[in-house]
């Protein structure tokens, strides 16, 4: 921050500050514009002109951000970061005006010391290479990024996902297009499997699902997929559908591993899942079994759940607060429908709708109106749900559903 200070100073005056005269000079400017005086000794100390080091005081601090039009030294600090980004932004902005692949992957290389620099360019990147269908000159981009070579957190690859994700269900591509994006690393490992679009499985996600799979592990995922597509489009399962060979799955993400178990849920006589065969069980095993308590209405995992979640809720190590979202409406979903109204009023309560994750939040929503609609007889939720009905286009859930649920 000392060194940025300096650099706005520079400007301010027209040139660096290199010598006793430097420092006479700056200090009168210093003194005329702020009333305040700064001895030139001080000046030079603060330049290191003079070789002694010494650390400045806060009132030469607060001084010297005053002549650069601060009010304070803590002022300039919490600002100065902003004007950092805000310049990167422009350069990023000149950059994507002419979306060239090679300048894109160079400027994001030039950005690898500062990581969140980083993850906020490649989403900027993509928006704008989606909004603006360079949809060719984006993946070459980032396919010189070199994905391969990065590790990213859970939340960071949430974030990009997410981010990237929601505008597929806003833009409009050519089947090429399309083609080209279900193909690339970058969106098959960072987007496609991360924003799993629940209210999409009937348009450009289901094109997705049949597309050629990459991996073992992406191949399990699209099944999975497909059979709750199935289910939502009232088809009959097919029994091999359902199959599960757990020495398969043994060494796939717990996230993953749940959305397999769970789709026995989804079948009219499904039986107890062996969620419990799972060795040191984590939440991320838990999402997709909530998740497909809450689709079929099917509670055999409702106790199994509850146990474990009631050890996750206390647990303030963990941020992930959507994960609980889910678990408030499967709670408030299990007690509607065995009549405990008033528990099912509770866990409504305890949800906050701006929590649930984007992909699922229609589905999820629709849920949460539905509910509320039947416990308390609200007519504008009724309204939301049947509007949200629509909207997702599923056959499971018509009309007749809201009426008989």
């Amino acid at each position: 921050m000392i060194q940025q200070l300096k650099e706005q100073i520079f400007f301010k005056v027209g040139k660096e500050i290199l010598n006793r005269g430097d420092c006479e000079y700056l200090s009168r400017l210093i003194e005329i514009e702020t009333g305040d005086y700064i001895n030139y000794n001080t000046l030079r100390r603060f330049f290191e002109i003079e070789k002694q080091h010494c650390k400045p005081r806060t009132s030469t601090l607060d001084i010297l951000c005053k002549y650069i039009g601060y009010l304070s030294f803590d002022h300039f600090s919490s600002f100065n970061p902003q004007i950092m980004y805000f310049n990167l932004n422009l350069r990023t902005f000149d950059i994507l005006g002419e979306f060239n692949p090679d300048t894109v992957s160079s400027y994001f290389n030039d950005l690898n010391k500062n990581f969140n620099l980083r993850l906020n360019y490649i989403i900027q990147v993509c928006r704008y290479g989606l909004l603006s269908k360079h949809i060719k000159q984006l993946c070459s981009a980032l396919r010189q990024m070199n994905f391969e070579q990065y590790s990213f957190s859970y939340d960071e690859i949430f974030v990009i996902g997410n981010s990237i994700g929601i505008l597929f269900r806003k833009i409009t591509l050519s089947k090429k297009e399309w083609k080209i994006l279900y193909s690339d690393f970058f969106f098959n490992k960072y987007v496609f499997e991360v924003f799993v679009d629940y209210s999409s499985l009937n348009s450009y996600y289901l094109e997705y699902l049949k597309f050629k799979a990459t991996s073992k592990q992406q191949l399990a995922f699209k099944n999975s997929l497909l059979v709750l597509r199935d289910y939502l489009n009232n088809k009959d399962l097919k029994a091999e559908e359902l199959l599960i060979d757990m020495s398969e799955i043994s060494d796939f993400h717990p996230i993953l591993k749940g959305r397999i178990l769970s789709i026995h849920l989804y079948h009219n006589e499904a039986s107890e899942i062996p969620l419990d065969s799972i060795e040191n069980i984590q939440l991320d095993h838990l999402y997709e079994p909530m998740v497909a308590s809450i689709l079929s209405s099917n509670f055999i995992l409702y106790d199994f759940i509850q146990t474990k979640m009631s050890y996750f809720i206390t647990d303030t190590k963990f941020r992930s607060i959507h994960y609980f979202q889910v678990y408030f409406l499967l709670k408030a979903l299990k007690f509607y429908k065995s009549k405990h109204y008033n528990i099912a009023a509770q866990s409504l309560k305890e949800i906050n709708m701006n929590d649930f994750r984007f992909s699922y939040k229609g589905m999820l929503s629709f849920f949460y109106y539905l509910i509320d609609y039947k416990i308390h007889t609200n007519l504008n939720s009724k309204e939301k749900a049947i509007q949200l009905s629509t909207a997702l286009n599923y056959p499971k859930f018509n009309m007749d559903y809201i009426e008989r649920f």
